[in-house]
């Protein structure tokens, strides 16, 4: 499982919640995932990806990255610490996960095309219990259940939890940064000083949010925020989905 969101209502199911920490993140999300983890002893697991981002940036992608890297930047940070945490629990060749994840296409206009909620890729079986939640569903459901609100995403209206910079344009990356300087500066610092690094580096790509002009990648099953940066999609019901009466039915398996 991944994301605070759905550590609740998991009682009576042999599960991990994991967090994946792409060490490029927000430190209070971090904090906050592992405190609802706390508040709901849950089995915990968090990972990191062997190569830390700032060494992916001076040495391997050849400066920061932007929408033409971002499944690269996906695969690095994410997929292999994903990959790692099945590796630990298989128990034999070909044996079936469950990844439940918090996709809703209310979060953007590109999570609309998502219509099962259900997904198989290989052993991987990807579930969206959120998939028709619009943003009230959320709110109601959160309110109703006393849950925790990470101060980041009311801040930053995202989780914060991967900032490696893979956005769609200047403008919208110019914005989300001078939001990121106002409510963390230090973590702003932290790039400041990596983007100097990456000019006194000679490197191409030295500034935060902007590269490349390839068009934007497909995103992983684990990088909603992506998408609203990518549609410049920030505000509170960013296309328009209202309450909708969620399904009763179980859904289908549908193979990748």
């Amino acid at each position: 499982m991944f994301g605070p969101d759905l550590f609740h209502d998991v009682d009576g199911f042999g599960h991990d919640d994991i967090n994946v920490n792409t060490g490029i993140g927000i430190p209070e999300t971090t904090a906050f995932a592992r405190r609802v983890a706390g508040r709901y002893q849950a089995p915990f697991t968090e990972l990191s990806p062997p190569d830390p981002y700032e060494w992916l940036v001076l040495n391997k992608w050849g400066g920061l990255p932007g929408p033409g890297a971002h499944y690269l930047t996906y695969q690095r940070l994410k997929e292999r610490c994903v990959e790692e945490v099945l590796r630990r629990h298989r128990r034999y060749r070909g044996e079936r996960f469950l990844l439940i994840t918090g996709v809703r296409q209310a979060e953007s206009r590109r999570r609309m095309g998502y219509k099962d909620p259900v997904n198989r890729t290989g052993g991987r079986v990807w579930v969206n219990p959120l998939l028709y939640w619009s943003n009230a569903n959320m709110a109601e459901y959160r309110t109703g259940q006393t849950l925790p609100t990470n101060e980041v995403a009311v801040h930053l209206h995202m989780s914060g939890e991967c900032l490696c910079g893979a956005m769609a344009s200047q403008g919208p990356a110019r914005e989300e940064r001078a939001m990121i300087r106002f409510f963390y500066p230090g973590f702003d610092q932290r790039l400041s000083a990596l983007e100097a690094q990456c000019r006194a580096k000679g490197l191409r790509w030295c500034e935060w949010g902007v590269r490349r002009e390839a068009e934007p990648q497909p995103i992983g099953e684990m990088c909603t925020s992506c998408e609203h940066r990518q549609l410049s999609l920030l505000d509170e019901d960013p296309v328009g989905i209202v309450d909708v009466a969620l399904p009763t039915e179980p859904p289908e398996v549908h193979d990748a």
